[in-house]
């Protein structure tokens, strides 16, 4: 993959396929050090994108860099940017490895982020051998309906399940 030069203002961030931002839970979005850091030396490392058929680019790494360009006016980023023949499994899995630390922070972080790849469309074979396995959920079908379920509880109760640590059972 090469990295490339990308106008900010082509890609889609908050509108993007693949932003878990309202999905999980204990997020540090205002970072203070990598604030310092960014304001310091810039973007140091490229962003993720995604390139759909039609052209869009949508934002799979590299959020808060992107948020930090856009507010202070850089009208260009660098990016590795995947074809749209890119499995949808592996772009999860970019992610996956990138928040691993956040999805696996809680039962309820787990459960939406199954509810989130599910939504993806990915394959359901892809998602109980190997996605429920990593994230050591049942890789049984009935899983995936428990979480889509568990998904759809109000946001307080979803934060509070998180907060409290309830485990899937408690859930």
């Amino acid at each position: 993959m090469t990295i490339r030069s990308v106008q900010t203002t082509d890609i889609l961030v908050e509108e993007s396929r693949f932003n878990l931002n309202k999905m999980l839970f204990g997020t540090e979005e205002n970072d203070p050090a990598l604030i310092r850091s960014l304001q310091n030396f810039g973007i140091l490392s490229p962003v993720t994108l995604f390139k759909e058929s039609q052209g869009k680019l949508h934002l799979v790494d590299g959020f808060r860099r992107v948020r930090f360009a856009l507010s202070a006016g850089l009208s260009s980023v660098e990016a590795v940017v995947l074809p749209d023949s890119t499995g949808v499994e592996d772009i999860i899995s970019i992610i996956l490895f990138d928040k691993r630390s956040i999805i696996t922070e809680s039962a309820m972080n787990r459960i939406c982020f199954v509810s989130f790849v599910v939504a993806l469309k990915a394959p359901e074979e892809w998602i109980l051998h190997d996605l429920c396995r990593s994230l050591e959920l049942k890789p049984h079908r009935s899983m995936l309906r428990e979480c889509e379920r568990m998904s759809g509880l109000p946001h307080e109760l979803q934060s509070f399940c998180h907060e409290k640590k309830f485990s899937l059972k408690q859930i």
